[in-house]
């Protein structure tokens, strides 16, 4: 062949090995011929080899729909999809044809096991494990953040670490969490010098914790009011206000409550005014008033005939022997009326509230890329995102009604001083009849010492 230079040389996407090339030098050159490095392999493909036994090929691909080189059967390819966005694919073997093994797209995102890299950085795998980040050293962590902050999630000192700009939770090697602090010996360890748990709904948050004190409390963040104090000296257990809050409800009640001493109730001078002895008129009517035994209709129902007997009063007949003589019970304080609206809240049903489509498998088409390579699809199957939805229907919790009740430490102060007053009558009568038998005893004496004189 002639000497020609290369843009003249014919078919210039390959050199076939009986060419020679020629490099030359000013009057020298060298001749190198094709079979020494380049050859040209079946599949169209232009190869660089070394030659001998067991030889590397660096493979020049010059298809229609991408360029790129690869090491036998480890390629890179350069394509385009038609659209001047072009991407770059890496492709491996393990014994086998060349895979998929990753690619870098127009837009810069990184795809591993996948084409089509929804993130910056994307693996997709039907393995357990998808990345593993390991440490010859004493830690190790993956570092997420912007320009300005950034967390750390790793290990360190046998311990899984959350940092963001320092240290904020740590999981220890026994399954505990800390959460602004190290210690580990508590299922559940947070500290923060302004300390609260928030629990929120759509209308009310709570919050839980010492706040920045050393009491626990229980507070309305909605309406801004502490409800509940359990206080670090002597471990009492206070309302979120004086006077303020009732210990259960008409419609709530405490069943039964244990304590080793009574009630203490204010009974200061300074907080009471209009002192004067009880009218005789309300004495009269309490007077009315009977003591009677009596069963509770639930504990009957529960336990038949062996219902405790019980020793009190009935509200109905206290309001009835008041109102005889045109007293309102309620107005004194010992009778006690309350009525409450049905309560009711929404039923919850679990539902399916969207659709997610996740890859399950990837199977082989049986078809062939222009590389010659196999093409794998994707197995897609639409799963139910399930969620907590409202019906629309509610549910009664709580019945409307009305109860009557009795303050008994007011009844027991009513009570203790009509028979104080009962037994004052009583004992003046009793003084003006022993006066009485006492001016006969005089009377008779007189005479029959009268009649022993004329005798």
């Amino acid at each position: 062949m002639v000497d020609t230079n290369w843009p003249d040389f014919p078919d210039t996407n390959y050199v076939e090995e009986t060419d020679i090339l020629v490099a030359q030098r000013g009057a020298g050159g060298v001749n190198i011929p094709g079979s020494a490095f380049v050859k040209k392999r079946s599949d169209g493909h232009v190869a660089i080899q070394r030659a001998g036994g067991g030889a590397q090929e660096l493979i020049l691909s010059l298809d229609a729909g991408s360029t790129g080189f690869g090491v036998r059967d480890t390629q890179i390819r350069a394509g385009n999809n038609g659209s001047n966005q072009t991407y770059l694919d890496f492709y491996t073997s393990n014994a086998a044809a060349p895979a998929h093994a990753m690619r870098i797209a127009a837009n810069g995102s990184v795809g591993i096991g996948t084409t089509n890299p929804l993130w910056k950085f994307h693996i997709l795998g039907a393995a357990s494990d998808l990345a593993g980040i390991i440490s010859t050293g004493t830690s190790s962590g993956l570092l997420i953040g912007d320009s300005t902050a950034a967390i750390r999630l790793g290990t360190r000192s046998g311990a899984f670490i959350v940092d963001v700009g320092a240290e904020r939770m740590r999981i220890g090697t026994n399954g505990n969490i800390a959460i602004g602090n190290t210690d580990t010996s508590r299922t559940l360890n947070v500290y923060n010098a302004d300390c609260w748990l928030q629990l929120k709904n759509a209308t009310n948050g709570w919050l839980l914790g010492p706040g920045s004190s050393t009491n626990f409390g229980i507070y309305d963040n909605t309406n801004s009011g502490y409800r509940l104090v359990v206080l670090a000296a002597g471990g009492h257990t206070a309302p979120g206000g004086d006077n303020v809050y009732s210990l259960g409800t008409a419609s709530l009640r405490w069943t039964t409550v244990f304590a080793t001493n009574g009630t203490i109730n204010t009974s200061d001078e300074r907080a009471k005014q209009n002192i004067e002895a009880v009218p005789d008129e309300w004495l009269d009517a309490w007077g009315s008033v009977q003591w009677v035994r009596y069963k509770f209709k639930d504990a009957v129902e529960a336990k038949g005939d062996d219902a405790r007997w019980h020793v009190g009063l009935v509200a109905q007949a206290v309001r009835d022997a008041f109102a005889a003589r045109d007293i309102d019970a309620q107005a004194i304080g010992l009778l006690c009326y309350d009525q409450w609206e049905e309560q009711l809240e929404p039923i919850m049903e679990e539902r399916q509230i969207d659709t997610e489509e996740v890859v399950v498998d990837r199977i082989n088409t049986g078809l062939f890329d222009a590389h010659g390579e196999p093409v794998f699809r994707d197995v897609t199957e639409d799963r139910p995102i399930m969620g907590m939805v409202d019906t629309g229907e509610t549910r009664v919790t709580l019945e409307a009604g009305d109860r009557w009740g009795l303050r008994y430490d007011e009844c027991q102060a009513m009570e203790a001083a009509w028979q104080r007053r009962e037994l004052a009558r009583n004992s003046a009568i009793s003084e003006e009849r022993i006066a009485g038998l006492e001016a006969m005893n005089k009377l008779l004496s007189d005479r029959l010492a009268a009649l022993e004189a004329a005798a």
